[in-house]
């Protein structure tokens, strides 16, 4: 089952605006398979996340989400309202920076672009990937997801993944 079918129930190329708005209409919290953006992130960011869910076990991006909600001193932040639109032009463009700038080139990445007032939200369906480590940028940074977090990979954890090799279902 995709990451979209399994929180929006349906196909990813299925979602709607109507389906995003419905989404957020109450609280929602990332995880170790759900990461919010708001549309005003830059690619950099977008890049890291990516990695880090195909260095671990996949999961849902969500570029345009409403801003994150503190709610108070030791209670998790929450996302919940209107969609903070994305200005990125097109699925081409965020595919050709992952493309360009992840290597090993990944595959199995899904994407949906969901118009929404004047800009998108775009999701993107990341499996795990069969080849691991994935690392970002010419600066070589490996990402791993550890709970609702992204973080740097240290050492040890990425000799693991270089000896990590998964067999497609």
């Amino acid at each position: 089952m995709s990451f979209a079918q399994q929180f929006f129930g349906k196909a990813l190329q299925a979602i709607t605006a109507e389906d995003v708005l419905h989404f957020f209409s109450k609280a929602q919290y990332e995880g170790h398979h759900l990461e919010f953006k708001s549309g005003q992130v830059r690619m950099d960011k977008i890049l890291k996340e990516v990695s880090a869910f195909l260095n671990a076990d996949g999961g849902l991006l969500i570029i345009g989400a409403p801003r994150e909600t503190e709610v108070g001193i030791g209670v998790e932040p929450s996302t919940i309202g209107l969609p903070d639109p994305s200005q990125i032009e097109s699925t081409e463009v965020i595919l050709e920076a992952i493309h360009h700038l992840i290597e090993p080139t990944p595959v199995g990445i899904g994407i949906a672009q969901v118009p929404y007032k004047g800009g998108h939200v775009f999701l993107l369906d990341i499996l795990p990937s069969s080849i691991p480590p994935h690392q970002v940028g010419p600066v070589g940074t490996y990402y791993l997801r550890e709970g609702a977090v992204s973080r740097p990979a240290n050492h040890l954890e990425l000799e693991l993944l270089f000896f990590q090799k998964r067999m497609p279902d």
